[in-house]
């Protein structure tokens, strides 16, 4: 599970269940079987569990919630769960179908309220319903809220093949591409005062340094 770049306090932990290892992605064995993402309180932990279809070989993931008490329950097709801050909404991506060969991504961030089960798609790109990116283009995974709750980062590919760091209201308004540098910038992070985002880049080399800018984009520094 890759940390936040600024501290959190978020509590993390496996799932008791085994767990079965296809091209390098954890697989959902049994129900609750798979790698725990992260936790809003001790109450409840979300985390991606995968299926694989040994017919397709295609691999299908969705979001497991576990309450303290064990209960369990399951939504299906989303992964790479993120917790609001007011432990309400889990922003997250498509889920599947994920080939182990495939360098194609998830096409759509979503947000989900666990307490009545909608899912709202946020970015509603054309390629959606489970494709692989169109052209080159879409919106490719790690959701990261802002400390206030309205908006989510994430990483995005506006031109084609070029990772960029998008941000996006919760409601689904106010997309905004905060880097175009020809270099990949990804993993987006707010900072706990919400004024600043950081990010990994391959600006200065291609292993991917850190460096932060200001929430809206401006003022690139390197760490």
């Amino acid at each position: 599970v890759m940390g936040s770049i600024f501290t959190r306090n978020l509590t993390l932990a496996l799932a008791a269940a085994s767990l079965a290892v296809v091209a390098g992605v954890p697989v959902r064995t049994e129900p609750g079987g798979a790698v725990a993402a992260d936790a809003a309180s001790s109450d409840e932990i979300a985390y991606r569990y995968c299926s694989w279809d040994q017919w397709t070989s295609d691999i299908w993931c969705g979001i497991a919630i576990r309450a303290a008490d064990s209960t369990l329950r399951f939504f299906d097709y989303l992964g790479e769960p993120s917790w609001s801050p007011d432990g309400t909404k889990i922003a997250a991506t498509d889920g599947g179908p994920v080939a182990p060969w495939s360098t194609g991504a998830p096409a759509e961030i979503f947000v989900l309220t666990p307490g009545d089960g909608s899912i709202v798609n946020v970015t509603n790109h054309p390629a959606q319903d489970y494709s692989r990116l169109t052209n080159g283009v879409g919106f490719t995974g790690s959701p990261g809220w802002s400390p206030d709750g309205t908006r989510v980062a994430f990483d995005c590919i506006i031109e084609s093949d070029n990772y960029d760091v998008c941000s996006i209201g919760a409601d689904g308004t106010g997309l905004v591409r905060l880097t175009s540098d020809p270099a990949a910038d990804y993993h987006p992070d707010f900072s706990p005062d919400g004024t600043r985002i950081a990010f990994i880049t391959q600006r200065y080399s291609l292993s991917g340094e850190v460096a932060v800018m200001d929430a809206n984009g401006t003022n690139v520094t390197r760490i």
